[in-house]
Order: structure tokens, then C-alpha cells, then sequence
């Protein structure tokens, strides 16, 4: 059975997703948007021919590597049940799939790792590629929240992240449940809450359905696997006690799936024991329409938010 997995819940459900015809795929866009070019007006063939410009090579490719979830029942309890557990079977393996590749969107570090306290073992979903947090250390555009949480913080990464933060629509805020609890008691200065949730605008808002609310006209994902054991600088460490902020620019992340999601069913390795065994397989790859860097900060960062609830 193959099924392409999509909960709306999960932070990849913000991003679109290519279908891979090949693995590895090249991207079959070959150069970035250009601006647009005056010519003259001529009747004479030949002349005034559009001017050269210099086309920048994406040259991305996904690379698709596989993950796997496994789940194992009893077969005396499904004979004993009145319906079969296929249902929860299939949502408790696309369970799987879906929190590997979220753990891997916000801390994803293959090229390289940085996190002291959070050691990647092999086979861990961290390894399938490089996530936002890793983004963010490369970019290394960010604000300090040493002294409070404000407003003017957000307001000024969105200013310093220049065209990759200008569109609220292509805007995403990524953090974690305290993350997210600042944010609901954040206030301007005329003591407005600056967060929008669905209980404030009512159920005909245009907010999308799994998203908890909106800050300065953005959707807010607030993940699981979002840290708060890290230091000042966003790298978890022992005995961390902070938290922070992302703000991603949603176009430049390309996640790809090769195949969909494929489920198998057996019981011959778990004969003995009278269960059996279904597996789900998934390939996936994520890759960005360019490099992070400080020149490319299409993934932005608030540091050092104490975790720590005060009256």
C-alpha cells in the first residue's frame, strides 16, 4: 500500500512538497528570477536584442533517504476484536513518519552538528538533513532576548532578514510550547496581545487549520521537538534553560518525497510470539533554494528566551 502522508499538523505541511521521479533528482529550474530588461523598439531584424544577463545556477538536488517506523501487535487481540486495528495501525505509523521528519526539520544536522547536549545516533531522524536550527546558526542573524521578550525584536528580525522577511504570507515563526506561552502574555506598548488566535477573530478568520495562531500577520508552528535546554546562542548544553524563535522564509524550503510512503505486514520474525509486524517506509529529502548564510538569511533567529515562568 503506498499513501502520501500530509498530516496538517506537522511543520512539513507548510512547505510544498515535490514528487521525486528519480533519486537522486536534479531541480529542473536552472537559474533564480532576474529582473526584467528595457528593450528599444526597432523594425529592423536583428537589432536591439534583449542584453546579456548573468543567470546564477541553482544546481540543487534532493537526495532521498529512507526512514522507517515499526509497530508490532497481538494476533489474539485482533481476532478477539470486532474490527480489525487497521485504522490505528495506519495512523500510529504515519505517527512515526511524520514526528521523524519534524524532528529533523527544526534540528536536522548531516552536514554538521553543534548541539553539545543532544548527541545524533545513528539512525536517529536528526541525520536526514540539515533543519532550520542548523540553518539558523549559519546565518547567524538574530536577536538577543536577554533583557525580555518585545515586539520590537520580532519587528526587527523581520527588518533584518530584508526580502526573506517582508511577505507575511511567506513567513513562518517556529518554537516550542514556553516559546509559544511568551508569546500568548507578548503585548505592544499600548498593552494590546500582539498574538492572534482563533478565539479572538472567531471562526470565520482566515487562519489555516492546525496553525495556533498568528504573530504580525505570520502563522505560528509551535513543534514538539522545538529545545528548551539551550544556551544564549540557540546550541542545546547541559543544564540549558533557555529557549528561542525562528522565523523561516517559506519559499526557499523544498522538501521532496520519492515514492510516497510504502506499508508492509508480517508476522515471520515475531512467529514465536503470536504477533505480527507492519513497517512503514518513507522516503524523503529536503533541500533549499540556496545555501544559508548571512547574505542568505532566509532562516532568522530570537535567542536566549528564559524558560523559566515569572508572576
Amino acid at each position: 500500500d503506498i499513501r502520501v502522508i500530509q498530516p496538517e499538523l506537522s511543520i512539513g505541511s507548510y512547505f510544498e512538497t515535490t514528487n521525486m521521479t528519480s533519486n537522486p533528482m536534479k531541480n529542473a529550474i536552472t537559474g533564480f528570477l532576474n529582473k526584467s530588461v528595457v528593450v528599444a523598439e526597432s523594425l529592423t531584424p536583428g537589432q536591439n536584442a534583449i542584453p546579456y544577463q548573468q543567470f546564477v545556477t541553482q544546481n540543487m538536488t534532493w537526495t532521498a533517504l529512507t526512514h522507517s517506523g515499526l509497530l508490532a501487535f497481538s494476533l489474539q487481540a485482533q481476532l478477539t476484536s470486532i474490527l480489525p486495528p487497521l485504522s490505528e495501525v495506519l495512523s500510529r505509523l504515519t505517527f512515526a513518519i511524520e514526528w521523524g521528519k519534524s524532528d529533523a526539520f527544526t534540528n536536522g544536522q548531516k552536514t554538521s552538528t553543534f548541539d553539545t547536549n543532544a548527541a545524533i545516533p545513528a539512525g536517529d531522524p536528526r541525520t536526514l538533513w540539515d533543519g532550520f536550527r542548523w540553518c539558523a546558526q549559519q546565518t547567524q542573524i538574530k536577536k538577543n532576548a536577554s533583557a525580555g521578550l518585545t515586539v520590537k525584536m520580532f519587528t526587527d528580525l523581520i527588518g533584518l532578514a530584508g526580502r526573506f522577511g517582508r511577505n507575511p504570507a511567506e513567513r513562518l515563526w517556529e518554537t516550542g510550547y514556553m516559546g509559544y506561552a511568551k508569546l500568548l502574555n507578548l503585548k505592544d506598548d499600548a498593552g494590546n496581545a500582539v498574538v492572534l488566535t482563533q478565539d479572538k477573530v472567531g471562526p470565520g478568520a482566515a487562519i489555516r487549520t492546525g496553525v495556533f495562531g498568528q504573530l504580525l500577520g505570520s502563522s505560528i508552528h509551535v513543534d514538539d521537538d522545538f529545545p528548551a535546554d539551550m544556551d544564549a546562542n540557540g546550541v542545546r548544553v547541559a543544564g540549558g534553560t533557555k529557549t528561542g524563535f525562528l522565523m523561516i522564509h517559506k519559499p526557499y524550503v523544498r522538501p521532496a518525497n520519492f515514492m510516497g510512503a510504502q506499508i508492509m505486514a508480517s508476522d515471520h520474525v515475531l512467529f514465536l510470539s503470536n504477533q505480527k509486524a507492519v513497517k512503514i517506509n518513507s522516503m524523503d529529502a529536503l533541500s533549499y533554494t540556496e545555501a544559508p548564510s548571512q547574505t542568505v538569511p532566509f532562516v532568522t533567529r530570537i535567542d536566549d528566551v528564559e524558560i523559566a515562568v515569572t508572576d
